[in-house]
């Protein structure tokens, strides 16, 4: 089926963009989203680009799906580990005779148990949720394929808490300098909850006009 012209349906504009970063003029052809209040930019794709890309969503999405509902299942085993070895903490506190250590570490450890288990049970059933929207959101890609890229990457935005593209485990120095089942066993022994996972990292903004290394074009050229 034939895709339709990109301007079709659409509120963005390619433009170049100029920007100064580490005493560098940067100039590139990005995509602005006119109709956002902060005129987000995008890295520019062809439609046959972004078309290939949404494919590979829609056929992933459940696999990503899969993976993340297992990581929040490990993360109630570790964290179920984690109250239970409160218990050896326990008895050192009682060895020592410090009560009040042991009444501390008891409140604290049943408060924080409940707290995060009810909060891995929300990303659970939440999970397939995000993962329905998304693949119904690749089929905008037939109309208009910039308004798709823009919906799922909110939607994924929003599965992984508003979390910018920096906090993508790709992204974070652990995942980089340790194995791979070692981060991800760190992860979830300290409970960092920070790392997230982006299927399409490249459909997410690249920030903004309002970003202060941004010298043109003005928000005001593209306001109307």
């Amino acid at each position: 089926m034939k895709i339709l012209p990109f301007k079709i349906f659409s509120t963005f504009e390619e433009k170049e963009v100029v920007k100064i970063k580490n005493y560098e003029i940067i100039k590139k052809i990005e995509v602005i989203d006119i109709a956002s209040k902060t005129l987000n930019r995008y890295k520019k794709l062809t439609n046959l680009e972004i078309a290939r890309k949404v494919m590979f969503i829609f056929l992933f999405n459940p696999v990503v799906l899969t993976l993340k509902i297992f990581f929040n299942v490990l993360q109630i085993c570790f964290d179920c580990f984690s109250y239970f070895f409160s218990y050896f903490t326990m008895a050192k506190a009682l060895a020592n005779k410090n009560i009040f250590k042991i009444f501390e570490i008891s409140i604290t450890s049943r408060i924080d148990i409940l707290k995060h288990i009810a909060q891995d049970i929300i990303y659970i059933i939440r999970a397939p949720f995000f993962a329905i929207f998304i693949q119904f959101a690749t089929l905008i890609t037939l109309i208009s394929p910039m308004r798709a890229r823009k919906i799922i990457a909110k939607i994924e935005r929003s599965w992984n808490y508003d979390l910018p593209l920096c906090y993508d485990y790709r992204n974070k120095k652990d995942f980089k300098e340790k194995p791979l089942f070692r981060a991800l066993f760190n992860t979830l022994l300290h409970r960092k909850e920070d790392v997230v996972f982006y299927l399409a990292p490249c459909f997410q903004p690249l920030g903004s006009l309002n970003d202060r290394y941004i010298i043109y074009p003005l928000k005001e050229d593209l306001v109307r």
